[in-house]
């Protein structure tokens, strides 16, 4: 059995590697294989690559995606979808 400390580490890694996602402000959580998705990107495809590159970490059994869409303003701040 694959450690949650491991799978998280690994989901973290897969994720600041993958160049859809990248080092965005994404933080990973994981308990019994259940990974939860918490943090912020740009677009909706970045939300939907996290959680394909979460699901393919070994030991995952679920994805949680919690990840919320932010927009850059030109003072290159983030603000909140509503």
């Amino acid at each position: 059995m694959i450690s949650d400390t491991t799978i998280a580490r690994s989901a973290k890694t897969a994720l600041a590697n993958d160049p859809r996602v990248g080092a965005m402000d994404i933080t990973v959580h994981s308990h019994r294989g259940r990974v939860q998705l918490v943090g912020y990107v740009t677009s909706p495809e970045q939300i939907k690559a996290a959680e394909e590159v979460a699901r393919s970490i070994p030991g995952v059994v679920e994805v949680i995606n919690n990840l919320r869409l932010v927009r850059l303003t030109s003072r290159h701040e983030t603000m909140e979808e509503s």
